[in-house]
């Protein structure tokens, strides 16, 4: 039961991700606004997930998971409703703000329970789940968009999927937090807390994690920016074909994070990880030497399969990696980081391309991975001296 009520929330929290894009003509010609809104609506969005992130650790201490969930999704049902009756351009800009606030705490809190309490393939399906969501999202803006209920109606949907989810999992709180309090015969998370942001910042090792999750962040959003632009310019493709890169690093993505569930089966974590840099490696030489489509798509889908095992594994690994305790702040600290990331990397790579040409854009992303595996080493290397110290 909690288990697909978790799948649900993640499902989710993903409708809403992509939903904007779909409808932002409609509602541009609608309410009358300008183009340029959509950035600082993305911007405010982004700041709302910061916000939620950096303050998860404290909700957590005091709600608990199940309930920090359900205020979330609580959240992001009125985003949605927020959109879906705008009026002006500060009530769109308002019901941004709920939409990231709403995801933001409800990940990395999903998140850390999830690395506590099952095993690793099921994070990477609930991510995949997220994927669907945000999949499914657009489609609901086209069917809506076919009907006199134009974009309103699409939202208002999305908006009622996630009140049936809010339903599903406040009938299942109960259960929820007897769960939290039976977790490997140890104390109920409401008298076990976590530490705080400040703590586990200063804990060994959290830095290096951190950067490790930073250098992901850098490799999934310049492959999210650039792709399409790099295949236009570097292999000659159509804007229709260019276009579908995009779309295949995603399906990618999804796929992977399929794939990566079942393989965590057998594997461990920290050696799908490794794999899948090795994997990616060989998807950005592609890109660097390729001449032609298909060698392109090649290396496009080869970095998306490989990027759909990196960040579940992670989080995964998180309670190794840094404690139990400190889990759920990194977790929220991590999402905060990505965040920013993925507000100041476009404006990073932007300039740079702009000034040196997008032939760069598989070099950047060969560092950013050595980078990510020269960090995985130093972390692992890390635990296994703290293993050694322990049992001394």
């Amino acid at each position: 039961m909690i288990l697909l009520l978790i799948y649900l929330a993640y499902f989710a929290v993903g409708l809403p991700n992509s939903m904007l894009g779909a409808a932002w003509p409609s509602v541009q010609n609608a309410l009358g606004i300008t183009s340029e809104l959509m950035g600082t609506m993305a911007s405010v969005t982004a700041g709302g997930t910061i916000v939620s992130s950096l303050l998860c650790v404290q909700i957590v201490n005091r709600l608990g998971t199940g309930k920090t969930v359900l205020v979330s999704l609580f959240i992001s049902a009125l985003g949605l409703l927020g959109y879906a009756l705008a009026s002006s351009a500060a009530v769109f800009l308002a019901a941004s703000f709920l939409i990231g606030l709403s995801a933001g705490c409800l990940v990395a809190a999903l998140n850390t329970y999830m690395s506590l309490q099952y095993e690793a393939r099921h994070l990477s399906w609930v991510h995949c789940f997220w994927g669907i969501g945000s999949m499914i999202g657009p489609v609901l803006l086209t069917v809506s968009l076919q009907t006199s209920l134009m974009w309103r109606g699409g939202y208002g949907v999305a908006a009622g999927v996630v009140l049936a989810v809010i339903v599903l999992a406040g009938i299942g709180l109960s259960r929820w937090e007897k769960q939290g309090e039976e977790r490997s015969g140890k104390q109920a998370e409401r008298t076990d807390k976590f530490i705080s942001n400040r703590e586990a910042f200063g804990y060994p090792g959290v830095k290096l994690v951190l950067l490790l999750f930073l250098c992901y962040c850098a490799i999934e959003s310049c492959m999210n920016l650039w792709i399409t632009t790099f295949s236009l310019e570097r292999c000659q493709m159509s804007e229709a074909k260019a276009a579908f890169m995009s779309s295949l690093f995603f399906a990618g993505i999804t796929a992977g994070r399929c794939i990566s569930g079942a393989a965590n089966k057998k594997y461990d974590g920290f050696a799908l990880i490794k794999f899948s840099g090795v994997v990616m490696l060989i998807g950005i030489l592609l890109l660097l030497i390729c001449r032609d489509e298909g060698m392109c798509g090649a290396g496009v889908l080869l970095t998306g399969l490989a990027c759909a095992a990196i960040s579940p594994n992670l989080v995964h690994k998180l309670p190794q990696m840094v404690g139990e305790r400190a889990s759920q702040a990194v977790s929220g600290l991590q999402a905060a980081a990505s965040s920013i990331g993925s507000m100041l990397m476009p404006v990073l790579t932007g300039a740079l391309f702009q000034r040196l040409g997008l032939n760069l854009m598989p070099w950047w992303l060969l560092a950013f991975t050595g980078a990510l595996l020269a960090l995985l080493y130093a972390v692992e290397k890390r635990m296994t001296k703290k293993a050694a110290y322990v049992q001394e």
